[in-house]
């Protein structure tokens, strides 16, 4: 009773010891996976808001102004006002969550490009600019073009940082990748070895007490009677 007790722990020792070494490198390359991609999604998702904000201010916003300097519409039935706001909300985002200081500092100056564009949208509803001839209002309309071209290279310099960040994340990934795939096999070695040595082991305490039974059985049938097998 007490040698099959000790086989039971050997065994269950053996399948723990395998479970161990199994859970060490999906743990590690699960972690790793939901780290790196919590990290490449955030940095693509700082490259989708200044596009977005290149195609409120290229399209959208061009297109109001003009349509206020033409004489189309008033500057309280635009929309301009809207589409400054969610460009400020897409700033102030990426002003928030921007982890690299090259890119926090290329939307600090595309902040101050859309101040100085607000200011110059709203010269088109002062009352000295109400009544104006549209060559008046038109100067103003280059302006804030300008101003736009300025924020537009900008912010694809920002995004041209940020693709530099996700290649290097990129190439880290790869890396890291190799290094668990070593692991990896190390550890599959490591279990195999720690198998086979389990079940000779296990298999030398099943069998050594039954040769010895099988001795004992042999004296006995040759007449020697006070044969005896080791207590197992």
């Amino acid at each position: 009773m007490k040698k099959t007790q000790s086989i039971r722990l050997r065994l269950r020792s053996s399948y723990l010891t395998i479970i161990i070494l199994l859970s060490i490198p999906t743990l590690l390359l699960l972690l790793f996976l939901l780290t790196t991609t919590a990290r490449y999604q955030r940095h693509i998702n700082y490259i989708s808001d200044p596009q977005a904000i290149v195609e409120l201010s290229d399209a959208r916003l061009e297109s109001e102004l003009w349509d206020i300097v033409a004489g189309n519409q008033t500057y309280a039935s635009g929309a301009q006002q809207q589409i400054m706001d969610e460009i400020d909300t897409r700033l102030y985002r990426l002003l928030y969550e921007t982890e690299v200081y090259e890119s926090r500092q290329q939307v600090e100056a595309a902040s101050r490009l859309v101040e100085t564009m607000s200011g110059y949208i709203e010269q088109l509803n002062a009352p000295s600019y109400r009544h104006s001839v549209l060559y008046s209002n038109e100067q103003i309309l280059r302006e804030i073009r300008s101003v736009s071209g300025l924020l537009r290279a900008v912010l694809w310099e920002y995004i041209v940082i940020e693709i530099n960040v996700i290649s290097d994340i990129n190439t880290k990934l790869r890396s890291s990748a190799i290094l668990i795939v070593l692991l990896t096999v190390l550890l599959l070695g490591a279990i195999l070895a720690a198998s086979i040595d389990s079940c000779r082991t296990v298999q030398r305490d099943i069998q050594e007490p039954i040769d010895q039974l099988e001795a004992m059985s042999v004296q006995l049938a040759a007449g020697h009677l006070e044969a005896r097998a080791a207590p197992p």
